[in-house]
C-alpha cells in the first residue's frame, strides 16, 4: 500500500474547489490505489435543489448518477466479449449485421467497408455528433431503423482519421443486440425501452462482475440513491428530466455510482502486467482489457509547461502528450507520467470522468449531477497530485534468461581484448548472429576495441555487469577504466536459441582537469538567476555568445536545477566533448569544442535536450 496520506487530503482540496465553484449541485468522487477504493467523498446534495443551497446529505460512493459517454467503456467490452466468443470479427462489415447499412452511399468510390474496427476507435468517417446524439437516447428501434435506412454523411473516409462518434456507437449496440437476440433468449424490446443490447451488457458483463448500482433505466435505480440531473439557469438550478433507454443507450445510456465504477475500472487495472497467473472472474480476458487500452487511433499531440511544485514560477517541467483512442477508452502517453487512460461523459444534466494510471494501479473518477459539468480537469490534478507524491515508476522490465546470460559472456569476450589471453573467437562464433561480422568485419571491430583499451587503460571487471534494461533483449552496461569507462551495449536476435544481433562498444575518456573545471562552471551559470555565457571563459572568433545564452535561459525556463551526469566523457576519444546534464523536467546534452583545449578557449557549446520518450 503506497503511503499518500497527505495526498489524499490534496486530493479532497482540489473537488473541495470543484464544488466550491457552483459547476453541480452534488458530486461524487473516489481514489482506488492497487484497483481498489481506497478513499471516496461527496459535496453538495443528493436531493432536487433549485436553489444554489444544498438541502439533504452530500452524495457518497453509493450515489448512482449518469455516467453519459463513460458507457462507451461497455459496449466496447460486448463487443469484444462477443469477439472473443467468435461471433463477429472486428474487421467485419458493419453491414454484415445492420442490413439496413447494405446500401451506405460511402464518401468517396475507393472508400473501405465501414467495419467495426473502424466504429470502436472512431475512425469510421462520421462528424462529431455530441449535441445531436445526447438528444437520440430514447429513440425507439422502429426510429432508429428509419435513420439508419436514410443513411448518413461522412466527413473522412473510414479509418482515415479520428472523429469522436457518438452515432457510431449506436450502431455497435444494434449489432451487439441484433447478435444476442439471435443466438439466445435475451429477447425482444420491453416495454420500459430495453433491447436485447441492454439484457446482453447486464447479463453477461454487468452481473458477473457484481455491479448491482448499474442501470440503464433510471426507474431501476433505488430513488434514496438516485442523483437528480440538473442545468444552470441565472438564479440557480432547474431540474433535467431523464431520457428512457432506447436505440442510442449503447453510446452514453448508464448510470452508476463511484463504487460500482472503481471495480469497472479495477478490472482494466488488473489486466496489467501480462502474466501467467490464472485468470479472475471478470468475464472479459485480461488480453482483450489490455486491447481495449492501447492507442488504435491517433487523435491529438500536444505540448506545454506546468510548474514543478507549487508556487514555483520560474521553475517549469516540459510535458508533451500523444491521445488516442483505444476501443471505448481513451489512451495518452505522457512524457512525465507515461501512459494515462481516460473517459469523460457529458450529457444533459450530468458529467462524469475516470481515469487511471496503469503502472501504479492509481485512478480517480468523479461523477457529477449538472449539464457538461466537466469534472475531468479536476480528476486530472486529483491524480496527478497522488502521482506527484510517488513519482513517476516505470513498469519493471525483466530480462529474458538468455539477455543476462549473454550480457556476461560478451563482458567475458571484451575482457580479452587486449590481454595475453586474446580476443576468443570460439566464443564470439556462439556468441553473435550471422550479421554481426557481416556488419563490421571481425578484424576492424577487434581494431577498434583494442584502440579503444589503449585509450582509456585498464578496465575493471569485478563482478557481474550491472544491466540497464531498454526492454526484455536489449540491455546496456558499463565497466569503469583507468582513464575513462566502457560502455557496452547488446541486442538479442529473435530467433531460437537466441544471439547477439548487435554489439556496441563506446570507449569514453575522461575529460582533463581544465575541460572539468570549464563544464561545472557552465553548470553553475545555469543555475544561476540569469544564464548566459561567463565572461571569464574564453571563446573563439566565430562563436556566438548571444545564441549560448538564449538557449541558457531558455533550458533554464524549462526546468532545474542542472547536475553534471556521473560520466561526463566523450565518445571514442575525438571532439567535441559531450556532458550529459539532468534536471527534473528534461535531460540535455552539453557539447563542447575547443579551438585551444590547453588553454580552454571554446570554439563551439551546444545545449540541446535529449528527445523525451512517452515510454
Amino acid at each position: 500500500m503506497i503511503e499518500i496520506s497527505e495526498a489524499i487530503a490534496r486530493v479532497d482540496q482540489i473537488f473541495q474547489a470543484f464544488h466550491d465553484r457552483r459547476i453541480a449541485p452534488g458530486l461524487a468522487y473516489g481514489l482506488l490505489i492497487d484497483g481498489r477504493l481506497v478513499h471516496s467523498g461527496g459535496f453538495g446534495s443528493t436531493g432536487a435543489a433549485t436553489t444554489d443551497g444544498n438541502p439533504g446529505q452530500p452524495p457518497d460512493a453509493d450515489s448512482v448518477f449518469r455516467i453519459a459517454s463513460m458507457t462507451k467503456s461497455f459496449t466496447a467490452s460486448a463487443i469484444l466479449l462477443l469477439r472473443d466468443r467468435g461471433w463477429l470479427g472486428l474487421d467485419d462489415p458493419v453491414s454484415a449485421y445492420v442490413p439496413e447499412l447494405s446500401d451506405l452511399v460511402l464518401p468517396t468510390a475507393d472508400s473501405p467497408a465501414l467495419t467495426i474496427r473502424h466504429l470502436l476507435t472512431m475512425s469510421g468517417g462520421l462528424p462529431t455528433d455530441d449535441a445531436w446524439g445526447d438528444r437520440q437516447e430514447s429513440l425507439d428501434p422502429d426510429g432508429f431503423n428509419a435513420l439508419l435506412n436514410n443513411g448518413f454523411r461522412f466527413v473522412t473516409a473510414p479509418g482515415t482519421a479520428f472523429e469522436y462518434s457518438n452515432l457510431g456507437y449506436a450502431i455497435l449496440g444494434r449489432i451487439i443486440g441484433g447478435i444476442a437476440a439471435a443466438s439466445d433468449d435475451h429477447g425482444a424490446p420491453d416495454t420500459a425501452g430495453r433491447t436485447a443490447y441492454h439484457r446482453f451488457v447486464e447479463t453477461d458483463l454487468l452481473a458477473p462482475l457484481g455491479l448491482a448500482a448499474t442501470f440503464y433505466d433510471f426507474a431501476d435505480v433505488p430513488p434514496d440513491r438516485l442523483m437528480p440531473g440538473h442545468r444552470r439557469v441565472t438564479d440557480g438550478w432547474v431540474p433535467e428530466p431523464f431520457e428512457r433507454p432506447g436505440a442510442f443507450s449503447a453510446m452514453g445510456g448508464l448510470f452508476s455510482s463511484v463504487r460500482d465504477l472503481s471495480r469497472w475500472v479495477g478490472g482494466f487495472l488488473d489486466a496489467f502486467p501480462p502474466r501467467d497467473d490464472a485468470e479472475n472472474q471478470h468475464p472479459l480476458s485480461r488480453a482483450s482489457r489490455r486491447e481495449m487500452q492501447q492507442h488504435h487511433r491517433f487523435a491529438t499531440l500536444a505540448a506545454g509547461l506546468r510548474a514543478t511544485s507549487p508556487g514555483t514560477a520560474a521553475r517549469s517541467a516540459l510535458r508533451a502528450s500523444s491521445s488516442g483512442y483505444g476501443f471505448g477508452l481513451f489512451a495518452e502517453h505522457f512524457t512525465d507520467r507515461g501512459e494515462i487512460i481516460s473517459h469523460s461523459g457529458g450529457y444533459p444534466g450530468f458529467g462524469s470522468h475516470m481515469r487511471w494510471h496503469p503502472a501504479t494501479g492509481l485512478a480517480v473518477i468523479a461523477l457529477a449531477n449538472s449539464t457538461y459539468a466537466g469534472p475531468a480537469d479536476a480528476a486530472t490534478h486529483a491524480l496527478n497530485a497522488v502521482l506527484d507524491q510517488v513519482g513517476r515508476p516505470n513498469r519493471p522490465v525483466a530480462p529474458w534468461p538468455d539477455t543476462v546470460q549473454a550480457a556476461a559472456q560478451v563482458d567475458q569476450l571484451l575482457s580479452g581484448v587486449g590481454s595475453d589471453g586474446g580476443f576468443d573467437h570460439a566464443l564470439a562464433d556462439r556468441l553473435f548472429a550471422e550479421n554481426v561480422d557481416l556488419d563490421q568485419p571481425r578484424g576492424e571491430r577487434i581494431a577498434a576495441l583494442t584502440a579503444g583499451v589503449e585509450r582509456i587503460g585498464v578496465i575493471d571487471r569485478n563482478g557481474p555487469p550491472e544491466l540497464t534494461l531498454h526492454g526484455p533483449a536489449h540491455a546496456t552496461w558499463s565497466r569503469p577504466a583507468a582513464a575513462g569507462v566502457q560502455t557496452v551495449t547488446v541486442r538479442l536476435s529473435p530467433e531460437s536459441p537466441v544471439r547477439v544481433q548487435t554489439l556496441t562498444v563506446q570507449a569514453r575518456s575522461a575529460p582533463p582537469a581544465e575541460v572539468s573545471q570549464l563544464v561545472a562552471r557552465l553548470i553553475a551559470v545555469l543555475n544561476s538567476p540569469d544564464p548566459g555565457w561567463p565572461d571569464d571563459i574564453a571563446t573563439g572568433p566565430a562563436f556566438d555568445r548571444e545564441r549560448f545564452g538564449y538557449a541558457a535561459r531558455l533550458a533554464s525556463a524549462l526546468g532545474g536545477p542542472f547536475e553534471l551526469g556521473e560520466r561526463p566523457a566523450n565518445a571514442d576519444g575525438g571532439m567535441p566533448w559531450v556532458f550529459d546534464v539532468h534536471s527534473p523536467a528534461l535531460s540535455w546534452q552539453l557539447s563542447l569544442e575547443f579551438a585551444d583545449e590547453a588553454n580552454a578557449v571554446v570554439a563551439s557549446c551546444a545545449l540541446a535536450p535529449v528527445p523525451v520518450s512517452t515510454g
